[in-house]
């Protein structure tokens, strides 16, 4: 009679074998600076892609600063920054990844170099990612709508494209603003209009300039609540020292909304996500 042979490598002893919960969350060193965040210049981030004011105004794009009009030239799609990131950082971020995986699987033994690729089941890599997963299930974040235009949104998979900002944003000297469309902006003051006019002015707005919208509701001022009438209109426009941009074929109202910091530290955490993420994946033998 021939001896049984018992296959045992991809069973899963939940006695031997633990993940430790506290380690998932645990910030992790990640090398600095952070792709993406980390330009002292103005960007603008729209759809995924990433602008940067330009001397060449030969385009159609144009930001207005003051009586100053720059163009606006795409840089490196954030994919391709995450990538050359992860490139240059390899040597410091695998000792992460090993470091992290010893960590939270207790009874794993983790050596230097290559050889403990694939030390981990196939069990503990799915438990091990669905919990890392569950873990930063709190930064996840809704994109705001897209508006129209020709633009398209890469689909390449970046860190950056999973944060709401990457949609329609602009950063400015450490601050974060949000854009929004000049029906969008009005819209905030929607109960301070009068409403028939409201409704013309709002599909006006789609297709006129910021000072063309400024002389329609100048025009019409007594049609507006007169605390709202500034903030609504001076915002748009108020004269030739006015900031203005125009992408995509739309003009955009940007209005603040936080610190460059506060971003930052909620892309360190989709940064540390996705490190953890390869690291149970890469000693699972699947990277």
């Amino acid at each position: 009679m021939s001896p049984k042979v018992v296959q045992i490598e991809d069973m899963f002893f939940k006695d031997d074998i633990k993940i430790i919960d506290a380690e998932l969350s645990a910030a992790l060193d990640l090398p600095k600076p952070y792709p993406i965040l980390s330009m002292d210049e103005l960007q603008i981030f729209y759809k995924g892609h990433i602008y940067l004011a330009s001397e060449d105004k030969s385009g159609s794009d144009v930001f207005k600063v003051y009586t100053l009009p720059f163009g606006l030239r795409e840089i490196d799609a954030p994919k391709k920054q995450e990538e050359d990131y992860f490139a240059a950082n390899k040597a410091k971020l695998d000792d992460i990844k090993r470091d992290f995986v010893e960590r939270s699987v207790n009874g794993i033994p983790i050596l230097n170099g290559s050889s403990s690729f694939g030390i981990l089941s196939k069990q503990v890599i799915s438990e091990l990612v669905e919990r890392i997963k569950k873990e930063y299930e709190s930064i996840s974040e809704k994109r705001p709508a897209s508006p129209a235009g020709t633009t398209k949104r890469p689909s390449d998979g970046s860190v950056f494209a999973e944060m709401s900002c990457s949609e329609r944003s602009l950063v400015l000297d450490d601050k974060v603003y949000s854009l929004s469309t000049i029906p969008e902006y009005l819209n905030i003051f929607k109960d301070s209009f009068e409403p028939k006019y409201f409704h013309e002015l709002e599909k006006l707005a789609a297709t006129l300039t910021p000072e063309e919208i400024y002389n329609k509701i100048t025009d019409n001022a007594g049609l507006v609540h007169r605390k709202a009438l500034p903030l609504a209109r001076n915002k748009i426009w108020h004269s030739d020292r006015s900031g203005m941009l125009f992408l995509d074929g739309i003009y955009w109202i940007p209005q603040f909304a936080g610190k460059l910091d506060d971003i930052t530290q909620k892309y360190q955490k989709f940064l540390e996500k996705r490190v953890k993420i390869e690291a149970a994946e890469q000693y699972g033998g699947v990277k």
